[in-house]
Parts: structure tokens; sequence; C-alpha cells
């Protein structure tokens, strides 16, 4: 097998190929491909953002966070059912503690 031939007996051209045929939305900033549109436009929406960017981002779109383990939610109803489970959780550690 030459240089240009993997393992498998497919060049890297045929294999990138058949990859892009799978994967055929392809991001324009970073070139990240994926097999469903989407992925693509979920994927656009954060790429090229900086940490800060991003942080800003989720604390918007999750804005109810716990006060003892720092989960955090996009409704207050989530919020409240997983503080009832740190409740939980307290009340057996007292009872068998």
């Amino acid at each position: 097998m030459g240089d240009h031939q993997l393992v498998c007996g497919k060049t890297n051209g045929e294999i990138e190929a058949t990859y892009f045929k799978m994967k055929p939305f392809v991001c324009g900033a970073c070139g990240k491909a994926f097999d469903m549109a989407y992925k693509l436009e979920s994927h656009s929406e954060i790429c090229g953002k900086s940490p800060k960017e991003l942080q800003v981002a989720y604390e918007n779109a999750y804005p109810f966070a716990c006060s003892k383990c720092g989960k955090a939610f996009d409704a207050a109803y989530k919020l409240d059912s997983h503080e009832g489970a740190h409740q939980s959780i307290a009340a057996l550690v007292a009872e068998t503690g």
C-alpha cells in the first residue's frame, strides 16, 4: 500500500468523500461537519464565541441556579424540584446519622 492509502484500502480522498456525504452540513467558520441541519444551526450559535460570551449566553438560558450546588435550570419549577431533592437527602442523612 502506498503512503496515500489507509489500512482499510481506501485513499484519504475516498474517505473524505464518504465523510462529507454522511455529514454534508459544514460550518463556514470552523469547518466542522454535521449529519443534520439542526445540529449545524445549534453549533453555529456558539461557534467562534469567547468563553465569556458563552458564559453569558448560558446564564441567560439557565437563570435559575441552585444555591447549594450551583446547578442551573431554565425554569423555576425545575429548580424547586431539584432543591426538594437536596432537602430529601438532608433528611435521610439526619435520620441515619
